[in-house]
C-alpha cells in the first residue's frame, strides 16, 4: 500500500519536474533563442510611467537639457550641483504634469486645430519675440519684421517649438478657464458670507464645564461596552500600515569638502588675476542672503565678526583677499574694501560644502544593499504608529503620491523605493496591515472611559443648569457663582459684542461655528443652552446687530473677489487630485544618473 502511494507521488513529481524543465526551456533558453527577453520599464530606457504612457529617458533628458541651458545662459554663469539637482526634480516633476494634462486632453478631445494654430502664431507673437528690442522700430514693436521672421525658413525650429507649446498650453488654458467659471460665486453667496462674518452679538452667558465634578465616578465594563457597541460608527478606522522607515543623511564626505575647496580656490585665483571681485560672487557665491548685493557687506562692527575670520581682517589692509577660511557655512574668501575705525566694508564669496551625486549614489546604493540584506546597521530606523492609507501627509517626506500608491498597493514585509527628502535619503517597509474597520474596544478604552464619565457628570449637572437658566433669565451672575461656590472654572460674564471670527473663552474652538449658527437664530432674552462634549453654555442673546445691506452692496465687488480666490483654490486642489488619481505615476528615475 505504501509503495503504491509512494509511486503514486513519485509520478505526480516527475510530472512537475518535467512541466518545469519544459517551462524553463520556453522562457529561457527559448528566449535567447528567438532574441526575446522581458525587460523592466527602466532597462527599456523608462524613466516614469503615467497612467498608460510610458515617458523616455530621452524625452526628459531633452528637456533636462534645455532647461539647464536656458538657465545658464539667464544666470550667465555655470550652475552648482545643488542648482542642477533642484532643476532636474523640477523638470521631472513639470514632465509628468504635462503627460498627465496631454493624457487628459485628449481623452476629452481637446485640441486646436492646424488653422488656429497659425492664426495664432501669426497675430500673437511668442513673448521673446515681442520683449526682443530688435523687433521694434522708433521704440516700438514691428509687426512688420515679425512677419518677416515668420518667412525665415531658418526660424522653422524656432516656431515648430512655439507650436507645441500653444498645443499644450491653450487647450489646458480652456479646461483652466471652465473650472474658474464654476469658481464664481453668486451674489446670494456672497450675501451670506457678509451677513455672517459681520453680524454681531452680545450675550450674557455662563460656562459650566464638567471638570468642577469631582473624578470620582466609576464606570463598569459592561457601561463601557454598550458605549462602544451604540456609538460605533464613530470609531470607524479606514485601512492603515504600521511602517518601518529607514533612513540615511546626506552628509558631505571628505571628495566633497576638497572640490568645495578647489572651486573657493580657483576663484580666488581669478580674482588675484585681476577678475573683478565682486563679478566672481555675483556669478558663483552660493550666499544667497548677500549674493544680490554681489557680495557686498557694508559698516560691519569688527567684534561682531566670526572668530575665525577676525584676526584675518585686523590684519589685513584695503584690498587684501583672504581665504579660503573653513566657517559653519562653508568655504569663504573676503575681499577687504574699506577699513574704518570701528566697522569694515568687505565683499565675500561662499563655496557650500554639499554632497555631491557621487556621494548620493554612495549612500543610495548602501542603503539598497541593506535592504537586501537586511542588515540596518548604521542607519536610522523608526517605526511609525498605523498610518490611514489615504493619508495626505506622510512622514519625512510630506506628500507623496508615488509612496501613498505604495501604503495602499504593497505587501507587509516589502519595501518601497528609495526617496530623497531635503537632506534624507529614507525607505519604508510594510511591517502591518489592517483594513477598513472600527478600533477595537481594548486600543480606545480609555477614550470611551472619558466620554462616560463626562456624560455622567453632565447628568449630575443637569439640576443646576436648570436653576442657571433662571439666574442668567434675571442676569444674576452672584447667584450662579454661589450656586457653584465660586468655582473659578465657571465662567459667568457678559461679553461684548461677539462675530464668528472672534475668540470665545471658554468655548471650544471646534463648537464655535455651531454655537453661532444656533445663536443666531435665537430671540433676544431667549434663555437658551449649548451643549458641547464637556460642557452646557447657557446664554441669553442682549443685542443682535445685523449688517446693513446698503454695506454689503459696497463691499459686494471684494467679498466676491475673495470667494472667488478660495473657490478657485480648493476647486484646482481638488481637480489636480483627481488627475493624479486618473493617471497615477510609477516612477523609475532612480535607476538613472542624471547628470
Amino acid at each position: 500500500m505504501i509503495m503504491q502511494t509512494m509511486r503514486k507521488i513519485a509520478v505526480v513529481v516527475l510530472w512537475i519536474l518535467i512541466l518545469a524543465f519544459v517551462g524553463w526551456i520556453g522562457l529561457e533558453l527559448g528566449a535567447n533563442i528567438v532574441g526575446y527577453k522581458v525587460y523592466q520599464p527602466w532597462e527599456r530606457g523608462i524613466i516614469a510611467k503615467v497612467g498608460n504612457y510610458e515617458i523616455s529617458y530621452n524625452e526628459f533628458y531633452n528637456e533636462f537639457q534645455r532647461v539647464i541651458s536656458d538657465t545658464t545662459k539667464k544666470l550667465k554663469r555655470e550652475l552648482t550641483q545643488e542648482e542642477i539637482e533642484q532643476l532636474r526634480k523640477k523638470v521631472f516633476d513639470e514632465v509628468v504634469e504635462n503627460t498627465r494634462w496631454r493624457l487628459f486632453l485628449e481623452e476629452l478631445k481637446i485640441s486646436l486645430t492646424p488653422e488656429a494654430l497659425v492664426k495664432i502664431i501669426t497675430l500673437f507673437p511668442p513673448p521673446e519675440v515681442a520683449n526682443d528690442t530688435i523687433f521694434y522700430t522708433d521704440g516700438k514693436f514691428d509687426y512688420g519684421k515679425y512677419l518677416a521672421l515668420l518667412r525665415d525658413q531658418r526660424a522653422i525650429p524656432f516656431f515648430k517649438n512655439y507650436e507645441e507649446r500653444l498645443k499644450r498650453d491653450i487647450p489646458r488654458d480652456i479646461v483652466r478657464f471652465y473650472i474658474s467659471v464654476l469658481a464664481n460665486p453668486s451674489d446670494e453667496e456672497a450675501k451670506y458670507q457678509f451677513m455672517y462674518q459681520n453680524r454681531r452679538i452680545k450675550i450674557f452667558y455662563a460656562n459650566i464645564p464638567v471638570s468642577i465634578i469631582a473624578d470620582t465616578i466609576k464606570v463598569s465594563e459592561d457601561e463601557l461596552k454598550k458605549y462602544y457597541n451604540e456609538n460605533k460608527e464613530e470609531f470607524k478606522v479606514p485601512e492603515r500600515v504600521k511602517l518601518l522607515i529607514v533612513r540615511a543623511f546626506k552628509y558631505p564626505s571628505s571628495e566633497d569638502s576638497l572640490l568645495a575647496k578647489e572651486r573657493i580656490e580657483n576663484i580666488k585665483e581669478q580674482a588675484k588675476s585681476g577678475e573683478n571681485f565682486n563679478k566672481l560672487a555675483f556669478l558663483f557665491s552660493e550666499d544667497l542672503a548677500y549674493k544680490s548685493d554681489s557680495g557686498k557687506i557694508k559698516n560691519f562692527l569688527v567684534n561682531n565678526l566670526n572668530p575665525e575670520i577676525r584676526d584675518s581682517f585686523i590684519n589685513a589692509k584695503e584690498g587684501d583677499i583672504i581665504g579660503p577660511i573653513l566657517t559653519p557655512m562653508g568655504y569663504q574668501i573676503f575681499k577687504v574694501d574699506r577699513k574704518n575705525k570701528d566697522t569694515i566694508d568687505y565683499s565675500q564669496i561662499l563655496i557650500k560644502i554639499t554632497s555631491s551625486i557621487q556621494t548620493k549614489k554612495l549612500i543610495m546604493d548602501s542603503l539598497k544593499n541593506a535592504i537586501k540584506n537586511k542588515n540596518f546597521k548604521g542607519f536610522r530606523v523608526d517605526t511609525s504608529d498605523y498610518i490611514p492609507t489615504n493619508f495626505e501627509f506622510l512622514p519625512i517626506i510630506g506628500q507623496s503620491e508615488e509612496v501613498e500608491k505604495f501604503l495602499k498597493n504593497g505587501k507587509v514585509g516589502e519595501f518601497s523605493r528609495i526617496f530623497e527628502a531635503g537632506n534624507t535619503i529614507v525607505a519604508f517597509s510594510i511591517i502591518d496591515r489592517k483594513k477598513e474597520g472600527y478600533e477595537g474596544f481594548d486600543r480606545i478604552k480609555p477614550i470611551i472611559e472619558a466620554r462616560v464619565i463626562a456624560q455622567k457628570k453632565k447628568l449630575l449637572l443637569k439640576e443646576k443648569v436648570e436653576k442657571v437658566k433662571e439666574f442668567i433669565k434675571n442676569s444674576d451672575s452672584s447667584s450662579i457663582k454661589a450656586l457653584f461656590n465660586n468655582d473659578p472654572r465657571v465662567i459667568v460674564f457678559e461679553s461684548g459684542y461677539l462675530t464668528p471670527d472672534m475668540y470665545f473663552p471658554g468655548l471650544p474652538y471646534t463648537q464655535k461655528e455651531k454655537f453661532f449658527n444656533e445663536a443666531f437664530d435665537k430671540n433676544l432674552n431667549e434663555v437658551s443652552v449649548f451643549e458641547y462634549e464637556n460642557g452646557f453654555l447657557v446664554y441669553k442673546k442682549l443685542e443682535d446687530i445685523k449688517p446693513n445691506i446698503e454695506d454689503f452692496e459696497k463691499q459686494k465687488f471684494i467679498i466676491k473677489s475673495q470667494l472667488y480666490q478660495r473657490n478657485l483654490q480648493n476647486l484646482l486642489s481638488e481637480f489636480e487630485k483627481e488627475l493624479r488619481k486618473k493617471y497615477p505615476l510609477e516612477d523609475y528615475s532612480e535607476y538613472f544618473e542624471i547628470r
